[in-house]
């Protein structure tokens, strides 16, 4: 469904995704006022949509049910009104007969999921008229924290404690809903001596996300203010080497 957006001044972009989750997870981090984004689950209301909204930029997946991002995007390319927009195909592999056909159809570019959010914003503004400023946001509009927990104590606790710092912070009690995640977080936290902890570390420096490691005994509460104070400069200087750097993947 495309999502109405107030100011019509915005910077227009169109993303066409079957995944709910992964749309939700664009428009999180999209959450700026110069962005108008518009999501389409429904890869057939492309070109429709596309002549109402006139975006400066389409997001395109490769995979859908029936109908193809590729037969999507030669539909576009072959509209008058709309071949001249540049379209970005999103794709879970880096196959490269996918993206080869992409840009044999006139595809600008790709990105393969899961991809950091710095990153994100250096494609974006290949190709936008205005360019996005990452640096320009305050940390909460920005910073997306992905923190692994199972105690539920702990798990709130922290969750409490970053989100007054300014920090959007999503959580989990298990690897695995975090290794689902299609867009990867600005620094996953957990702790590394946790069951399957060294085995999401692997799976982080794959995916270049940051780690913010954490050991907090519970068995001497409160936290001592000295511990909780490191761990939040470790959280900050992750952020400022996020926002120092927006063009590194």
């Amino acid at each position: 469904m495309v999502q109405p957006v107030e100011n019509q001044e915005a910077l227009r972009i169109l993303l066409i995704d079957d995944e709910l989750s992964f749309c939700e997870a664009v428009e999180d981090i999209l959450r700026l006022e110069s962005v108008a984004l518009y999501t389409l689950q429904d890869p057939s209301q492309a070109i429709s949509h596309a002549q109402a909204l006139k975006p400066h930029l389409i997001l395109l997946d490769v995979y859908f049910g029936s109908i193809t991002g590729l037969s999507v995007l030669k539909q576009l390319k072959n509209t008058d009104a709309l071949k001249a927009i540049p379209v970005i195909m999103l794709t879970s592999s880096s196959q490269k007969e996918h993206i080869e056909s992409s840009q044999a159809l006139g595809a600008v570019d790709y990105l393969v999921k899961p991809f950091r959010v710095p990153y994100f914003y250096q494609k974006l503004n290949q190709y936008l008229p205005h360019p996005l400023t990452l640096e320009s946001h305050p940390p909460s509009a920005v910073t997306l924290l992905y923190l692994i927990e199972p105690d539920p104590s702990l798990r709130q606790f922290l969750m409490t404690l970053l989100t007054h710092e300014g920090y959007r912070v999503r959580s989990t009690d298990q690897f695995d809903s975090a290794r689902a995640l299609k867009v990867p977080p600005t620094a996953a936290l957990f702790n590394p001596h946790q069951a399957h902890g060294k085995a999401y570390a692997e799976y982080c420096t794959t995916h270049h996300i940051p780690q913010i490691h954490y050991t907090f005994d519970l068995t001497v509460l409160p936290i001592p203010d000295h511990t909780l104070k490191l761990f939040l400069n470790e959280v900050k200087q992750n952020d400022q080497r996020n926002t120092q750097s927006p063009c590194q993947k």
